[in-house]
């Protein structure tokens, strides 16, 4: 599904983008895991950067992560950059816009990465729900979007990315 259609659905539910983003994020080689470096910046000029760090499978379709967050000003961010180069080299760059619709506690975004295309993610948050409450939200909102005709891809954007660019196999992230 195209994402005007999408829009149109979020239309009909009187949901509005919560927030406009672009960001970077800059994924270096990890042992385990991933661990990305991501810049943030909104409309009204705010902006931040995040340090992530986090697990998740490459399968198709819903997936659970862990993660841990360190926040940054996004001068600390660009400060970071070259010290972790200085032993963890850059694997790729992800540069996007996402709009950020909620519905419950599932975020979606709409984003368009550079180099790619238009995508839909959703994030389902368990926080105060049991996680097969989670589960069903999650479901709901891909039933009510039509998503479950539509390509699901393993792994994530820099994944897409780094064999668009034909990546060495030798610089690929162990997971």
């Amino acid at each position: 599904m195209a994402p005007p259609a999408i829009r149109d659905i979020l239309a009909s539910r009187e949901l509005i983008a919560r927030d406009r983003q672009h960001q970077e994020d800059i994924y270096f080689i990890a042992p385990e895991g991933r661990l990305k470096l991501r810049t943030i910046r909104t409309t009204g000029d705010r902006g931040w950067a995040e340090l992530i760090g986090y697990r998740r499978g490459d399968l198709v379709g819903s997936r659970w992560s862990t993660y841990g967050i360190l926040p940054l000003t996004v001068e600390q961010g660009s400060a970071l950059v070259p010290v972790l180069e200085q032993a963890i080299p850059v694997w790729v760059r992800v540069r996007k816009s996402r709009e950020i619709f909620l519905l419950g506690s599932t975020r979606i975004h709409l984003d368009t990465v550079e180099e790619l295309g238009a995508f839909v993610e959703l994030e389902t948050v368990i926080s105060d729900q049991a996680p097969h409450d989670a589960e069903r939200e999650h479901q709901y909102v891909i039933d009510l979007l039509g998503l479950e005709s539509c390509p699901v891809i393993a792994g994530s954007y820099s994944d897409l990315l780094a064999a668009k660019h034909g990546t060495p196999e030798s610089e690929t992230r162990a997971e």
